[in-house]
């Protein structure tokens, strides 16, 4: 039964692939205009095959007196074919016949694009008149023109009401545009702050938005907690999100577990975690991560060099101090050059200082320099860039700032991460657990 009373009601579609369809079927993506076209020349002909379904219900409810119809239509060849254009004509066509005013508007511009269908559907709006009674249906079309012709016009109308239609039984149910849109923003927001691995800031968007997925939350919480090497943390949540998936899905999450007894795993992971604070324009920070970058670097090539890897606690000094003093009687001229350089009486134990453990790299160095030259060279600048940086910010002991122009100056050259990530491929292997993660998270987000 079709609505009475005001007449003055106008509808509005974006019109997409299964607005129109032959014997119930969807017409495939890549045919819609030139399948589009033949109908439109052969109307009389596939007029009794066709069917409307997200068309249709709206003109049987709300019996308007004006439709308008926005249609894509590319400049574009590669993707002119998917455009809509004649089916928006196949459809005004089936509207006229019904003594109903229809106008078909084509969108020329890429209809992916956000900002284009926000100028596109705003000048649109703007000077529509603002008395009559306006239908949108959120069913069908493309989802940036969809979204952007909802947000201009409940920005510009107080009278504009949201329907779609149930695919299945064709009724014709109200939307509640408020808490869908504001859930559409949420997303954006969130797919915005993922860029920038801010995982903590999605967690307050959500509850600040109360919005609540369990799994989403424990995604988040992990990546977070593993941002800030809380490991033991991070693995206790993705424990629990695998925990809460079917059994056929948890063996696809156990990757992202963490490793944190492996040395070469972390000094991976702290590579990764210095080129986030880069991408994101924390040079403290990443001056910092450097610091240590270096002193795992030098016990690494230590380890590897001797064939001592997890021989030395380098944790504990007193005891690492002895186990490096130990391992340095199987090298003794390493060792007498350390002694000497220190002056170090003969019997008294060598500390694994940064010193100490350099004047190894540069013994190993020498012995192997096509291999290891580069690393040094590398380890060389990033040292002197550290040492004329970091005493004076706030990860030392001062408040000076930090800036990606004064690190490249020091360091000689822009290529600072590229050349950090051939010492991990060297020693460790460069793997952006960050990007899984992000994928992961960006489907959980999408499906809110």
């Amino acid at each position: 039964m079709s609505e009475e009373g005001n007449k003055d009601i106008a509808l509005f579609f974006n019109i997409g692939n299964r607005d129109v369809k032959i014997g119930g079927k969807i017409i495939p993506k890549e045919e819609v205009r030139s399948r589009g076209e033949e109908i439109l020349n052969n109307y009389d002909s596939f007029k009794e095959r066709l069917n409307f379904e997200l068309v249709s219900p709206f003109l049987k409810k709300f019996n308007p007196n004006k439709v308008y119809l926005f249609v894509t239509n590319q400049e574009d060849p590669e993707f002119r074919k998917q455009d809509t254009l004649f089916f928006g004509r196949i459809i005004q066509r089936f509207i006229k016949e019904r003594g109903i005013k229809c106008e078909v508007k084509h969108y020329e511009w890429k209809p992916t694009d956000y900002n284009l269908a926000f100028l596109f559907f705003t000048n649109f709006f703007k000077d529509f008149d603002n008395h009559s009674r306006k239908i949108i249906s959120t069913s069908g079309g493309v989802p940036a023109m969809k979204f952007a012709m909802q947000i201009v016009a409940s920005s510009l109308f107080n009278n504009v009401e949201f329907y779609s239609v149930d695919e299945r039984t064709h009724d014709v149910k109200p939307v509640d545009i408020e808490n869908t849109l504001k859930k559409e923003l949420v997303k954006r927001s969130a797919i915005e702050l993922l860029k920038r691995h801010d995982y903590a800031g999605i967690i307050n968007l959500l509850e600040n938005n109360r919005i609540e997925n369990r799994k989403l939350r424990l995604l988040l919480e992990y990546a977070h907690n593993r941002l800030c090497f809380n490991f033991d943390t991070a693995n206790a949540k993705i424990n629990d999100f695998i925990n809460s998936l079917p059994s056929v899905e948890k063996g696809e999450y156990e990757k992202l577990k963490i490793d944190f007894l492996d040395k070469k795993v972390l000094f991976n992971e702290l590579f990764q975690n210095m080129a986030i604070k880069w991408e994101n324009g924390e040079y403290i920070d990443f001056v910092g991560r450097l610091y240590t970058f270096n002193e795992i670097l030098l016990q690494m090539i230590f380890e590897e060099e001797t064939n001592t890897t997890n021989k030395i606690d380098w944790q504990s000094k007193e005891e690492g101090n002895e186990q490096f003093t130990e391992i340095l009687k199987n090298h003794p001229d390493i060792e007498q050059k350390i002694r000497s350089e220190f002056k170090i009486p003969t019997g008294e134990i060598i500390k694994t200082t940064d010193g100490a453990l350099e004047i190894c790299f540069d013994y190993f160095m020498k012995r192997d320099a096509r291999r290891l030259g580069p690393l040094w060279d590398i380890y060389s600048n990033t040292k002197e860039l550290v040492e004329k940086l970091r005493h004076y910010t706030i990860v030392a002991h001062g408040l000076k700032g930090v800036s990606k122009e004064k690190i490249m100056e020091l360091y000689g050259s822009e290529l600072v991460i590229e050349d950090l990530r051939k010492i991990v491929n060297s020693l460790s292997r460069d793997e952006n657990i960050f990007n899984e993660i992000n994928t992961i998270l960006d489907k959980y987000i999408k499906e809110l």
